[in-house]
C-alpha cells in the first residue's frame, strides 16, 4: 500500500472527486515504497497550508488546481493532474461546455509543466514525466481534450494489477530501485522543507558515510510536522526517534506561513530550551521557554507575585498559580499554537499551564496543542494520566518507534541499562496513560564501534580514564564541541574538571555555565546525566555508573538516568564504573564487546 502525503487526500473537501479517486486507487494498488504527494498550483499558499492544518473552510484562492506527485523508486516521478471537465467530440462540435471553461486553467497547467521541468533539473537519477489521471473514464469512451499529447491513465489502468506497470511504462520502464540515500535525495527535491539542514547539538545533518549525503524527515515525521490537524495531539517516541525534530519543524513550518500567529514551544530542560531557541531564532512569532520560566512570566503578566521557593513543591505551586492566572490574560498574550516537548517531565501542573496558554476563545477542536514524550526518559517518576478537559488521547496519538540517533551497538547497550523497568507496551499503548513504556523497534543508523565499558579502581581513576579517552579523541581530530562527559556523581565531576585542566583540555562546567552550553566553542562539556536531555553529541563519555545520585534512592531511577545519558551518543560511547553496584552489574550483563 502506497503512502499518501497527507494521508487524508481521498476524503478532503478541497480535492476534486476524480483526483481523490486517483489517490485512493494509487494508495491501494501500488507498493509500500511508492509515495503520493498532494500539491497545488496557483492560489494563496498560506490559505492552502491552512487547509492542511485542519481549516476546511479556507479558500486556497481562485485558479488553484490540485495535482499529485507520484514517486516510484524503481522508475521515476510522475506528475498527475485531472482535467476539471470532460467532453465528447460531438459535444465539442455542437459548441457545448464553452461557457464552463475554468478561469486560469491554462496558467495552472503551465505551472504544472514548470513543476515537471523543475523536478527534471533537480533529479537526474530518474525520469520525470506528466500524465492525466482519468480513473472514471474508459479508454473506449470518446473524449476530446485540448491536451491530446500528454499520456493518460484510464479506468482500466487503475486496476490493481495494471496501475504500477502503466505508470512505469510512461516513465520508460523499470530500473534498479533507489537505495535509502537515493530516495532521500528525491524526496528532498520534491519537498525541500523536509531536509534537516543544520548541524550541532540538536540535529546531526552531516553525512555519516559516503552514501548518506542528505538527511530528511521520514514519512511519519513529515506528516506530523506539516499535515497534523488541530486539536489535542500526542506523540510517544523512543529516544532518538525525532520527537524534538518534529516539534521544531512544525514550529518553523507554521511560523513561516502564519506570521500573525503566536507559537509557543515549551519544555522542561533549560539547556534544551536554549538549543531550541537557537534553532528557531529567525522566527519572531515563535517563543521557546521552559515551563517554570513560563510560569513566572505569566504570573507577573497577570499582575501577581510568584510564590517563593526553589524546591519541587514550590515549582509545582507556581505552575498551578500561573495556570489560574492565564485565564485573566488577554488573547494577545496567549498562543495560537502550543507545542510541548519532554511532557513526561512536566507533571500535571506543567501540562495544565501549557494548555491554559492556548487561545481560550477557540473551540477545543480548533486549538493546536501537541505534546511529545518518552516514558523511558521519565527520571522524575511522576506517574499520571493527563488529557485536556473533556478530551481523550484515543485516536489522537502517534507512536514513533524508529531510532535514528544511536548506532545498533549503542542502542542495544542502552536498552540493557533499562532492562526490567516498567511494563513495555507490546502493541499500541493505552492512549491516555502517559507512563506507558515504548521501546525502540530498531536503530536505523549505520553500525559503528561497540561501546566501551571500563572498570576502574575508584572515582579518581575513572576521572583519569575519561580524561585520557577525551585526549585521545581530540588527538584524532575530534572537535571538543563534539565531546560530552556525563557524570552520575558530583564528586567525580569535580575530579574531572581538575584532571581535564591538568591535561590541558578546555572544559565547560555545564552545571555552573548552563547559559553557555549551546553557544560555547572549543570546550568539552561536563554535565550531569540528565542535564543535556534532548540534545545529541557525536561522542559521549559517562562516568560514575555505580555512584549515580537519585533523589528517591531507587535503582529504577538510576537506570532511567543512565539510559538518558547513553542515548545522547551518535557515534561512540564510553562508560566507566568503580566498586560494586547494581548498575555496574547490569551494564556488565548488557555489554557485548
Amino acid at each position: 500500500m502506497a503512502s499518501l502525503i497527507p494521508e487524508n487526500i481521498p476524503s478532503r473537501n478541497d480535492v476534486p472527486e476524480r483526483l481523490k479517486t486517483a489517490a485512493r486507487l494509487l494508495r491501494d494498488a501500488t507498493p509500500d515504497d511508492v509515495l503520493v504527494s498532494l500539491e497545488r498550483t496557483g492560489g494563496d499558499e498560506a490559505s492552502t497550508q491552512k487547509l492542511d492544518l485542519g481549516y476546511e473552510g479556507s479558500d486556497p484562492g481562485n485558479g488553484s488546481i490540485p495535482y499529485l506527485v507520484v514517486f516510484d523508486p524503481a522508475s521515476g516521478v510522475l506528475v498527475l493532474e485531472t482535467p476539471p471537465r470532460l467532453r465528447s467530440p460531438s459535444a465539442a462540435k455542437r459548441g457545448r461546455f464553452r461557457k464552463q471553461k475554468q478561469v486560469g486553467l491554462d496558467q495552472a497547467q503551465s505551472a504544472i509543466i514548470d513543476r515537471v521541468k523543475g523536478l527534471q533539473d533537480k533529479i537526474k537519477s530518474l525520469l520525470i514525466a506528466r500524465a492525466l489521471a482519468l480513473p472514471d473514464v474508459s479508454c473506449n469512451q470518446p473524449l476530446s481534450l485540448a491536451d491530446e499529447q500528454t499520456p493518460r491513465l484510464y479506468s482500466e489502468d487503475f486496476d490493481e494489477d495494471s496501475l504500477l506497470p502503466a505508470i512505469r511504462q510512461i516513465l520508460g520502464g523499470r530500473r534498479t530501485t533507489l537505495d535509502g540515500s537515493g530516495q532521500a535525495q528525491v524526496r528532498a527535491a520534491i519537498n525541500p522543507k523536509i531536509v534537516i539542514g543544520r548541524q550541532g547539538q540538536m540535529f546531526d545533518a552531516a553525512p555519516q558515510n559516503d552514501s548518506e549525503m542528505i538527511r530528511v524527515l521520514d514519512l511519519a515525521q513529515e506528516r506530523l510536522a506539516e499535515h497534523l490537524g488541530p486539536g489535542y495531539r500526542l506523540i510517544r517516541g523512543v529516544a532518538g526517534s525525532g520527537k524534538t525534530l518534529v516539534l521544531t519543524h512544525r514550529a518553523r513550518f507554521i511560523g513561516q506561513y502564519f506570521r500573525q500567529w503566536r507559537i509557543l514551544l515549551a519544555c522542561f530542560n533549560r539547556v534544551l530550551a536554549q538549543a531550541l531557541a537557537e534553532e528557531l531564532k529567525d522566527l519572531a512569532n515563535v517563543e521557546v521557554d521552559t515551563v517554570d520560566s513560563l510560569a513566572s512570566k505569566v504570573i507577573r503578566q497577570a499582575g501577581r507575585t510568584p510564590k517563593p521557593g526553589n524546591d519541587g513543591e514550590a515549582f509545582q505551586a507556581r505552575r498551578r498559580q500561573a495556570a489560574a492566572a492565564a485565564a485573566s490574560l488577554p488573547p494577545a498574550k496567549r498562543y495560537d499554537v502550543v507545542l510541548v516537548d519532554e511532557a513526561q517531565d512536566l507533571g500535571q501542573s506543567g501540562l495544565d499551564l501549557c494548555w491554559a496558554m492556548g487561545r481560550h476563545e477557540r473551540a477545543t477542536e480548533q486549538r493546536h496543542f501537541l505534546i511529545a514524550l518518552d516514558s523511558a526518559q521519565n527520571v522524575y517518576r511522576r506517574k499520571m494520566n493527563w488529557n485536556p478537559p473533556g478530551v481523550t488521547a484515543r485516536g489522537r496519538s502517534t507512536v514513533l518507534r524508529k531510532n535514528y540517533r544511536n548506532t545498533k551497538e549503542i542502542l542495544e547497550f542502552a536498552l540493557g541499562a533499562v532492562a526490567g523497568i516498567g511494563q513495555p507496551s507490546a502493541g499500541e499503548p493505552s492512549p491516555d496513560d502517559l507512563d506507558a513504556l515504548v521501546m525502540p523497534e530498531a536503530s536505523l543508523r549505520p553500525g559503528g564501534k561497540p561501546p566501551d565499558l571500563l572498570e576502574c579502581s575508584d572515582l579518581r581513576t575513572e576521572a583519569e580514564t575519561l580524561a585520557k579517552k577525551t585526549k585521545e579523541l581530540i588527538r584524532n581530530e575530534v572537535a571538543p564541541d563534539d565531546i560530552v562527559i556525563l557524570s552520575g556523581s558530583k564528586t567525580l565531576r569535580i575530579e574531572l574538571q581538575q584532571t581535564l585542566r591538568a591535561k590541558g583540555i578546555r572544559a565547560l562546567d555545564a552545571q555552573k555555565e548552563r547559559d553557555q552550553v549551546v553557544s560555547a566553542r572549543g570546550r568539552v562539556r561536563v554535565a550531569t546525566l540528565q542535564l543535556l536531555k534532548g540534545l545529541e553529541y557525536p561522542h559521549v563519555l559517562i562516568g560514575g555508573a555505580n555512584d549515580i545520585w537519585a533523589s528517591d534512592d531507587e535503582d529504577e531511577t538510576r537506570q532511567r538516568l543512565i539510559y538518558v545519558a547513553m542515548t545522547r551518543s551518535v557515534k561512540t560511547l564510553t562508560v566507566t564504573y568503580s566498586g560494586d553496584g547494581s548498575i555496574g552489574r547490569l551494564l556488565q550483563a548488557a555489554h557485548r564487546p
